[in-house]
């Protein structure tokens, strides 16, 4: 059975994911600027601590990419419209962030 290079590059990309979610999940063991335990690792490795396989949280991201739009496995290109919601979603939620985190930034950390 052949398979095709869009499955192929399809694997690459989500196999490629593996990479950031360790850097950001298993380096430093703490936060940093380069490795901050972002949400989509931290969580799972939350649920996934109590039977000792938190390092397997890594794979989530892969995991969402690929069940996001499994047609890049058949070729498909054009992007479903769950991805512009997404967009706009997380776009909005990162305005109204910066914007109600405005005042607490310039008290902490300072002007500089």
């Amino acid at each position: 059975m052949a398979v095709s290079k869009s499955t192929i590059a399809t694997i690459t990309a989500g196999l490629g994911l593996l990479v950031p979610a360790s850097l950001g999940l298993d380096v430093t063991n703490v936060p940093t600027i380069f490795c901050p335990f972002p949400l989509i690792t931290v969580v799972p490795a939350f649920f996934l601590s109590g039977q000792g396989g938190w390092k397997a949280a890594v794979a989530v991201p892969m995991l969402l990419f690929f069940a996001w739009h499994p047609g890049l496995f058949g070729g498909e290109a054009k992007a479903p419209k769950r991805s512009f919601v997404l967009l706009i979603a997380v776009i909005l939620l990162d305005a109204a962030d910066f914007v109600t985190n405005w005042n607490w930034g310039l008290q902490c950390p300072g002007a500089h």
